[in-house]
């Protein structure tokens, strides 16, 4: 037997895996039913987990007003300059339409497929800008510089979001091509998402593009995240749903040359064309354009869709993808769809020689044209007048007719379809005489037993056929037994879903024009809305790249009143800030300036007053501002046209109430001084001026520093202001009488509209603002005034000199000896000592004696300093030596394993 080769025990195992099953069928029951809760306290736990579950995913049910139709999803493209915006959205549209825009100005409207279709913004930098965006968009593509991280501005578009209704947000990250460390990139892929599932929610969907080829991204990757966008399912935002509102994609100045020579700056007519969105626009309803201010609507009307949907093909002749022809872009403003705006001009493209085939259908007269759209409608005209449901009864005889049909069988002025020759066709008369069974003629019986046809029809009628899913037993009981479920959550849905399907059927058969007066525009509509007493600087310095929102207010929105908010300050914002400092407050549709006043609500229900914002809690803030629902958020900046590194908004809150009146209040402390006192009365003084004053406040509670607590009784005489008042106990002649008061604070009424889109092309942001106290003194040099009676004082008070304490005789007599008072004054332990004169020689020692304890300190403070430095130095010196040991070690070791590796694999 050879010794030198290493032999190992055979690996044995426990159990064969035909015996762990066999085990495991025993331990496990075999009626799984009757042994289905062993504890009651884990099936407890699984069950309020299983319920908890269910509750974290309800929500209440909103109401989807969205058309058949819809408008355009508005696609955000945001970010910091300089990140790959524009490139982006090229790459978007040449996917969808095969074409290159090299001008990405105003809102680009394209068709994705034959149900979608998107209006790409791209955002800038301004920060009114991104907060008109976060309100309107449907999905904001975040991108971002990999290669740099997520900037300011990023972070600050987000918060803009969580406060107007957070839309779909998916991350882009570019610049991934700076990149040479694959390991580097990895790692900062990772770090990048998780700081974005941070801000938005764990799972948000991030993007790479990995690099540009010939100033382009991928089109592979472009294609993937067009397919994103077209698959995202979008949430309708709580304030869009409940507001109409239209991006303007075209502006057009419609006033009179004459008035604009006579006086360049009058204001404007100007007609504004877009999709309708949200609510129902209203003729004649108020509106306001973020940036410019409040508008009345002159005209309304709706015009033929400029980048409409593709026509509903039949469905042989069905395909998957866009025709050519089908895929439409629509953006005016940056020179596609016949409109080009300019500068000082508006060029209209009126097309070619190709173009002049339209123009027979302008020499139509109206009835012919009207006879030409009949034609060529694809919808049927029993549909038109009475709708989807009776197109059933017009069917021919292959299709058996339903009896759930018959309570729609007796409409009025229903018309007979018949056949060329001018006869009832039979298959007609078989539908209306089933209907009627008393005339059902005998011509048409039929025998079923010679006719497959007929015999394959009614199949279905035994319990050996197929059934519908409605007479079916077993689906009519389980859907019993779903309904037991049911909460009172899903019931609200299907009463919203029942409303909203009753309001589209009422309004489906009826023709535009007389829609639109009973409803309103409804959303998806091209709008064509006029305006008057526009200011003149919204037509002369207007700027494709900010968009422009016409928002529509409720009757009550148009109203300027007290409001009342939750309000936090921001924690990034690096100030504090202080009551009656201007805020400029993003609310709704508006961005205004007002003067916030914080307040505190006590225990009691009463709003003190704030002078400052409390640190990482919430506060109320009442202002002066327009009407706005309840529960609407907010945003608020100090200063929208700095330029700064820091974080810029200010403060986040929600509107809780709403009221013509204010109602904050702050302490007022009045002080009295005693004149003079009795046992538990006193007279006090130098707290009212009259007597009047004090009858207001008679049976006001008065508290002395001490502690004593008082009531105020009636007025004296004299002096004026002075009353008498009762405490529960005495007082002293030198106390201080305080009353505790409140008193209403007035908020001022301070409101003014951002019109930053009025400024100039090269200044739209930098919209000056009102500045605060401490900005002025700053700017201005001036120091903050000092008030002598703000600072703290040391309190002087008099020194009181007691009387001596007089004993009478006889209580001496009775007194102890130790009780008794001494008449002789008390000895001092001071000991008098004679005072030493010292001589010459004395003097010169004693000097002598000082200059060497002197020299003696300095010499042992330096020999202290030189031991300190050699000490350092040894020190050095033996942190080298333990290095180099670790160094020499630390190879030994390596040496060591690399030699066991080298053993072991030998």
């Amino acid at each position: 037997m050879d010794t030198t080769k290493q032999e190992n025990k055979k690996f044995k195992p426990s159990l064969k895996s035909k015996q762990k099953r066999k085990l495991l069928s025993k331990n496990s029951s075999s009626n799984h039913k009757a042994f289905a809760i062993k504890s009651a306290v884990k099936a407890e736990k699984q069950f309020r987990r299983k319920q908890d579950i269910i509750a974290k995913r309800e929500r209440l049910p909103q109401i989807d007003r969205q058309p058949l139709e819809p408008p355009p999803f508005v696609v955000s493209v945001v970010g910091p300059p300089k990140v790959g915006k524009t490139t982006l959205i090229r790459g978007l549209i040449r996917n969808y339409t095969r074409q290159n825009i090299t001008q990405i100005t105003g809102p680009i409207t394209i068709v994705c497929n034959k149900n979608l279709r998107i209006t790409l913004i791209e955002c800038n930098n301004d920060i009114n800008c991104m907060i008109d965006v976060a309100k309107i968009s449907d999905l904001v593509l975040l991108v971002v510089d990999a290669s740099f991280g997520f900037e300011m501005e990023t972070f600050e578009f987000l918060n803009i979001c969580q406060a107007h209704g957070f839309p779909r947000i998916m991350g882009v990250l570019t610049h991934l091509d700076v990149f040479k460390n694959p390991k580097k990139l990895r790692r900062t892929k990772k770090q990048l998402k998780h700081r974005f599932w941070t801000e938005i929610y764990a799972g948000a969907k991030l993007f790479y593009l990995s690099k540009l080829v010939h100033q382009e991204y991928l089109r592979n990757e472009i294609h993937n995240l067009a397919r994103f966008i077209s698959v995202i399912k979008f949430r309708p935002l709580e304030w869009n749903s409940n507001h109409p509102y239209l991006i303007v994609d075209r502006m057009e100045d419609l006033t009179n040359p004459d008035e604009i020579r006579l006086q360049p700056k009058c204001n404007r007519k100007v007609c504004l064309f877009g999709y309708s969105r949200g609510a129902n626009f209203k003729p004649n309803q108020a509106v306001h354009i973020p940036g410019c201010g409040d508008f009345q609507i002159h005209s309304i009307n709706f015009i033929p869709d400029p980048c409409p949907l593709p026509e509903k093909e039949p469905i042989k002749k069905k395909r998957r993808s866009l025709k050519e022809k089908d895929k439409c872009i629509y953006a005016p403003m940056a020179g596609v769809g016949g409109i080009v705006f300019d500068k000082d001009a508006i060029y209209i493209d009126l097309g070619g020689s190709h173009s002049m085939g339209n123009d027979a259908a302008k020499t139509m007269t109206e009835d012919e044209q009207i006879v030409a759209e009949i034609n060529q409608t694809a919808q049927p005209l029993n549909k038109l007048v009475y709708g989807e449901m009776d197109s059933i009864m017009f069917k021919n005889e292959k299709n058996p007719v339903d009896s759930s049909n018959h309570e729609i069988s007796d409409g009025l002025f229903r018309q007979i379809p018949t056949d060329d020759s001018g006869n009832d066709s039979r298959s007609m008369k078989f539908t209306m005489n089933s209907l009627e069974c008393s005339n059902f003629p005998a011509d048409l019986l039929i025998d079923f037993a010679n006719d497959p046809t007929e015999l394959d029809s009614i199949r279905d009628c035994f319990i050996t056929g197929q059934w519908n899913e409605n007479e079916d037993a077993g689906t009519i009981l389980e859907r019993d037994k779903r309904g037991d479920e049911k909460m009172f959550i899903d019931f609200e849905k299907e009463k919203i879903q029942r409303q909203s399907e009753l309001n589209r059927k009422e309004f489906e058969n009826m023709p535009m024009e007389q829609r639109v007066q009973y409803e309103g525009f409804q959303a998806g509509l091209y709008l064509r809305i006029e305006l008057t007493q526009v200011p003149c600087e919204l037509v002369t310095n207007f700027d494709p790249s900010y968009p422009i929102i016409v928002g529509g207010l409720q009757h009550a929105e148009t109203d300027i009143g007290f409001v009342r908010t939750r309000l936090k300050k921001h924690r990034w914002y690096n100030r504090i800030l202080k009551t009656k400092d201007p805020l400029i407050i993003s609310l709704g549709w508006r961005r205004f300036q007002t003067q916030p006043y914080y307040s505190i609500e006590d225990h009691n229900g009463r709003n003190r007053l704030l002078k400052y914002t409390p640190q990482h809690m919430h506060c109320m803030a009442s202002f002066w501002g327009p009407i706005t629902p309840q529960n609407t958020g907010f945003v608020a900046f100090q200063n929208i046209s700095e330029r700064t590194t820091q974080f810029r908004i200010a403060a986040t809150g929600v509107v809780l109430d709403l009221d013509k009146a204010s109602q904050i209040v702050k302490k007022l402390k009045l002080i009295g001084r005693p004149i003079k006192v009795y046992k538990k009365t006193a007279f006090i003084g130098e707290m009212f001026n009259s007597p009047l004053e004090v009858t207001k406040f008679e049976g006001a509670a008065l508290r002395t520093v001490s502690g004593i607590r008082g009531q105020i009784k009636k007025p004296i005489r004299s002096p004026d202001g002075a009353f008498r008042a009762t405490f529960e106990d005495k007082i002293s002649s030198n106390d201080i009488v305080f009353l505790r008061t409140w008193v209403n604070v007035p908020v001022a009424k301070f409101y003014a509209t951002v019109t930053s889109l009025l400024m100039p092309i090269d200044q739209k942001d930098q919209w000056i603002s009102m500045k605060t106290t401490g900005r002025l003194r700053y700017e201005n040099q001036i120091t903050t005034p000092n008030n002598p009676k703000s600072y703290y004082q040391e309190s002087k008070r008099k020194d009181y000199r007691f009387k001596p304490m007089i004993i009478p005789n006889k209580l001496q007599e009775e007194l102890p000896f130790r009780s008794k008072p001494k008449l002789m004054p008390k000895k001092s332990n001071r000991i008098d000592r004679i005072a030493v004169i010292k001589d010459s020689h004395e003097r010169r020692t004693d000097n002598l004696i000082k200059k060497l304890k002197m020299v003696y300190r300095e010499t042992t403070r330096q020999d202290r300093l030189v031991m300190q430095k050699r000490a350092e130095q040894h020190r050095k010196e033996l942190a080298k030596i333990e290095k180099n040991r670790a160094e020499k070690q630390k190879e030994r070791k390596k040496q060591i394993m690399r030699q066991l590796g080298k053993s072991h694999k030998i």
